[in-house]
């Protein structure tokens, strides 16, 4: 998870309060580990820099530019050059640095001071949200939606709450909150000097091109892309012991294969119950297997947890995590998990495909009927609101007009695109 809030031409006087709204959902252990980059009224605030894949904070001193790339950015640099060179042609062209230049989990923010402008991004799953909201005094983000909701004092969004607990995730550009949006996968937004907005995906599922030759072929050409993404986290990571989930899914299994083929130490972990169907076959796995198997036993809150815990839960919960989840890290302090502290990189699968963003999409044809035919061809909606985008995207943000993508269904890019379970 990555913490970070900031702003774009804010009026200092209206957000004193601007840092401090986030502080709540920082987890304790990193709340005195921050970066800031920026002036006092366009900047960005990171929490949690410490970590094994850091996050990548670039300036240009003289031009006053600045880059942040805030999650675990895959990307290696071998001197203060190239660091200036990618910040140099990130500011030329976003959309090709993210398509080429860095790789992994993150979302980008961006000051450019030569065009005056803020550059915002997110990565090809959206694993690093980010939220904002133009308001008469400037534009304000943040990674996390409820920290600008309690800064604003916005009211609920009736339909995002109802997307939050029916899909576990919103839609689109939907939060739970009205006049506060989420970023799409895939795209690059940029904030002009007089409040212009233009966002537009640097991605589409229409520019990939079905694989040539038979399963095999197309089954090794997967294996390699696989084993890339587990050797890119390690090899980051400083190439440090990493720890993986191991379960009964496919997805894990297949990780824990990798890690064993490239010679990655790693230290095994699965989690439940003596008598759970899932631990049983980890056991019976790494013992077959001849590697080391650490189990975990699942917290389950109790009543009087949960009472207890009744208010950090409802305050500070967000809408892109399961609730019932959140509901026991709250109670029973899992978030000061040793797990939690990114000292080492941990692969693990998607629990049943359900915190994978795509199986979300799919999953709103309870909302969008009309998308019910369109599963095998994303494209079609993609320039639906490509299309339309061109009405608002001159809108300034300093106005509460309700853009029409966020009206209309949004790709499902992330069904298409690389391995998302690394």
């Amino acid at each position: 998870m990555s913490y970070f809030i900031g702003g774009f031409k804010l009026e200092a006087a209206a957000f004193r309060g601007l840092e401090d709204a986030l502080a709540d959902a920082v987890p304790w252990h990193i709340r005195n580990d921050r970066l800031r980059l920026g002036d006092r009224s366009t900047y960005v605030v990171s929490y949690g820099n410490t970590k094994v894949i850091r996050n990548l904070m670039l300036c240009d001193d003289e031009q006053r530019s600045w880059l942040a790339v805030l999650g675990t950015p895959l990307v290696h640099f071998q001197s203060t050059q190239h660091e200036q060179a990618f910040l140099a042609d990130f500011l030329a062209d976003p959309a090709a640095s993210m398509l080429h230049k860095v790789d992994g989990n993150f979302a980008v923010i961006a000051y450019d001071a030569t065009r005056d402008r803020l550059i915002a991004a997110t990565d090809l799953n959206n694993t690093t949200p980010i939220f904002y909201c133009g308001t008469p005094h400037g534009l304000v983000f943040c990674s996390h939606e409820l920290p600008l909701a309690r800064l604003l004092s916005a009211d609920i969004d009736p339909f995002g709450f109802s997307q939050s607990i029916q899909l576990g995730v919103t839609w689109g550009a939907h939060t739970r909150f009205a006049g506060i949006h989420k970023m799409l996968p895939c795209h690059v937004s940029v904030v002009s000097p007089n409040g212009g907005l233009l966002a537009e995906p640097y991605w589409r599922p229409r520019d990939e091109k079905p694989w040539p030759g038979n399963l095999d072929e197309s089954l090794d050409r997967w294996m390699a892309l696989l084993r890339d993404a587990v050797w890119k986290f390690y090899d980051c990571a400083g190439r440090t012991p990493a720890l993986t989930d191991f379960t009964a899914g496919e997805d894990a299994r297949l990780i824990v294969a990798q890690c064993q083929a490239l010679g990655i130490p790693f230290n095994a972990q699965v989690e439940g119950g003596e008598s759970d169907a899932e631990v049983i076959v980890a056991k019976h796995a790494a013992t077959r297997a001849g590697f080391a198997l650490t189990e975990k036993r699942k917290h389950w809150p109790t009543h009087e947890q949960l009472v207890a815990a009744a208010c950090r839960i409802s305050v500070l919960s967000d809408a892109y995590q399961s609730f019932f989840k959140s509901c026991a890290e709250f109670a029973t302090d899992a978030a000061a998990s040793p797990l939690t502290d990114y000292t080492a990189v941990k692969y693990c699968g998607v629990p049943g495909g359900e915190a994978f963003r795509g199986s979300y999409y799919l999953r709103g044809k309870a909302f969008l009927p009309s998308s019910r035919s369109r599963l095998a061809c994303c494209d079609i909606q993609t320039t639906s609101v490509s299309n339309e985008s061109t009405a608002w995207r001159s809108t300034p943000w300093r106005t509460s007009r309700t853009l029409p993508s966020e009206r209309k269904s949004t790709t499902c890019s992330e069904c298409f695109r690389r391995v998302a379970w690394v």
